[in-house]
């Protein structure tokens, strides 16, 4: 029969809900997700705008002042570019 060894002592890690007071990530999380949010939809906006304009007419697009080379070069642009 082996003997059993002695239980080494544990680091103190420190439990996460005891963290959340003095972390940043988790002391204000509106801080950060609110304006997460706001970029995310902001993109989201601003890919749709520029999806709509690539079904107007060329009738359409020159009632608001753009050219079908106008709404390419925005089309072809990455969405979280303004």
């Amino acid at each position: 029969m082996t003997a059993m060894r002695p239980a080494r002592p544990q680091p103190d890690i420190p439990r996460p809900d005891a963290t959340k007071g003095t972390d940043p990530l988790w002391s204000a999380p509106s801080k950060w997700i609110d304006p997460t949010i706001r970029t995310l939809l902001r993109w989201e906006d601003r890919r749709r705008q520029r999806r709509a304009l690539l079904y107007l007419s060329d009738a359409m697009l020159k009632d608001i002042g753009l050219s079908r080379a106008d709404v390419e070069n925005e089309a072809a642009k990455p969405f979280w570019m303004p």
